[in-house]
């Protein structure tokens, strides 16, 4: 008969877009998190616990609702004149209808960095600002794959916040310990530019976009993307309102590791998590 760690506590799976992961698996997520917490420290950065939340007057401000619509999903409350006969309208039945919930002003986040701009908005920034947080994201796709896409995931970002040249330095640096890292693991991963819709798919920036990338993905070896570096010029502070000393907007960028799909790539690459556990021990006491 199987123990209740062999047979019953499952190591790491998702079905429907919706992940749980097991003891050994968090075992993990819990030391790659502190090689990223490593790197943040080594940038500086303080670390911050936001909202799980997004209000839908911020993200209007990022352009959110043009750019990535298809991938919101929106927190709301029943509505109170229809809570008496809940019961009989979920009977026979496995979703609640749309006509059934109140107005919506807020968004689950799809991306853990949000929190930061809209936390320094109307704020100027002398030097540099460095923030790192780890938080639950969630998205909606037209599929869902294993651990690889979910609905909801755990993304680690480091966030920079300041003028041009120490943003511009800190893509570098998180481009080289992303790739150094992969290859200290072996995963055979890669760096590729990808596109990042901030705005207007059509305007101005994004043309320049197409002409100097400001996104690149650390792609696993089948292809899956496990982390990106973004470089938003001044996007986001435009948008909110964050400026530098000589009244210029800042310039923002940021890394972020999906927990998740760097648990996929490793136990493919190691075999099992025990394995890929190990594997990171050792690059971590090395």
């Amino acid at each position: 008969m199987p123990t209740q760690r062999e047979g019953l506590v499952p190591v790491a799976g998702a079905t429907g877009g919706l992940a749980t992961i097991g003891p050994d698996a968090i075992r993990l997520v819990e030391l790659l998190d502190a090689c990223f917490l490593d790197w943040a420290g080594d940038f500086g950065a303080d670390e911050v616990s936001y909202p799980p939340l997004l209000r839908v007057a911020d993200l209007k401000r990022i352009d959110y609702f043009d750019n990535f619509p298809q991938l919101g999903m929106m927190v709301a409350g029943l509505r109170p004149d229809g809570l008496a006969d809940m019961a009989g309208h979920t009977a026979d039945r496995d979703t609640v209808s749309a006509e059934r919930l109140a107005d919506s002003g807020y968004v689950l986040p799809s991306a853990a960095c949000y929190n930061v701009y809209f936390g320094l908005s109307g704020s100027t920034v002398d030097g540099t600002v460095t923030v790192t947080t780890r938080g639950r994201c969630f998205r909606q796709e037209t599929e869902y794959v294993g651990l690889d896409r979910l609905l909801g995931f755990t993304m680690r970002e480091i966030i920079r916040i300041g003028g041009p040249d120490e943003v511009g330095e800190f893509v570098e640096q998180a481009r080289q310990r992303l790739t150094a890292f992969a290859e200290a693991l072996d995963l055979g991963a890669a760096l590729r530019n990808a596109t990042d819709p901030f705005f207007d798919s059509d305007g101005p920036r994004a043309a320049m976009q197409r002409l100097i990338p400001v996104k690149q993905e650390l792609a696993s070896a089948r292809g899956v993307a496990i982390a990106s570096v973004n470089f938003h010029r001044n996007f986001f502070a435009e948008r909110c309102d964050i400026t530098l000393p000589d009244s210029g907007f800042a310039y923002s960028a940021c890394v972020g590791m999906g927990l998740e799909r760097w648990i996929s790539a490793l136990t493919e690459r190691y075999g099992d998590v025990p394995s890929a556990v190990r594997a990171v021990e050792e690059h971590r006491a090395g």
